[in-house]
């Protein structure tokens, strides 16, 4: 995605369970992507919070940070196409910002949340 306009796209989750600390990714991901399972191959920018890892590009985690998300964390994701930036407060607490998000004309990308297989997590889209 690229954009002339300094504008936020900004989401907030609540987890209402996750036992045993299951994974949960909150980020974004290549509109393109078809099948959830071919998603290694797509551009994913997401914070990790099994592993405490930032994901970008085709599923290259980088350095370690952050909490993990436990029932009734609230977790915000803002993403500026202008300035290709992904910041993440966990609980009103910042916790990391990704730069250089890849962006061209013909790309663009949506709200990407995976629960991984943990069974009974259950997260809530806030609206605010």
């Amino acid at each position: 995605s690229k954009s002339s306009i300094n504008i936020d796209y900004e989401y907030t989750i609540k987890v209402l369970q996750n036992p045993n600390y299951g994974k949960i990714s909150i980020g974004i991901d290549d509109s393109r992507c078809t099948d959830i399972k071919d998603f290694k191959n797509t551009r994913t920018y997401s914070y990790d919070s099994h592993y405490h890892t930032e994901r970008n590009v085709l599923n290259i985690f980088s350095r370690k940070f952050g909490i993990f998300y436990d029932t009734d964390d609230a977790i915000k994701m803002c993403y500026n196409p202008y300035s290709s930036t992904l910041r993440f407060w966990g609980n009103g607490i910042h916790q990391t910002r990704i730069y250089n998000i890849d962006s061209h004309e013909d790309l663009s990308y949506r709200l990407f949340i995976s629960m991984g297989k943990t069974a009974g997590t259950k997260i809530q889209l806030v609206f605010e």
